[in-house]
């Protein structure tokens, strides 16, 4: 975890957000380093860099996921989006996890082109951004 997170009980670490610039550069520094699995990630992170969303949705990497909450700071374990990408199955992995004790989650595999739509929409159904269009 970074300088800025510090331990939380069962909800894990409490964590600042990164700006989406910083953490599409992450993923992109792995391409360069030979980890070309990463290109997907650090598309995702530019489209939502670019989106009217960027300054509601905040997020860290936790090694290669990113986590994406609706508040700054956050919690690991506790109302928080994780998102992984499967290079072998060419596929994004969502899990919204409420509560570290609830076993009831939100999941979902999309396409790398389902992934930003699949982000909107749990991001609307948590009240993190607005019903409708972009806001």
């Amino acid at each position: 975890m970074s300088r800025t997170s510090r331990p939380s009980g069962p909800c894990g670490y409490e964590v600042a957000a990164r700006p989406w610039p910083e953490i599409g550069d992450r993923f992109r520094e792995i391409v360069r380093a030979g980890g070309p699995w990463a290109q997907p990630i650090a598309d995702f992170v530019d489209e939502i860099a670019k989106s009217p969303h960027a300054g509601r949705l905040f997020a860290i990497t936790s090694m290669h996921t990113l986590l994406v909450a609706g508040c700054t700071p956050f919690h690991t374990e506790c109302e928080v989006l994780r998102i992984d990408y499967d290079a072998e199955r060419d596929e994004f992995r969502f899990e919204y996890v409420e509560q570290p004790h609830v076993h009831t989650r939100w999941r979902k595999r999309c396409s790398p082109g389902e992934a930003f739509g699949a982000l909107e929409h749990l991001a609307r159904m948590k009240g993190w951004i607005p019903p409708g269009g972009p806001a």
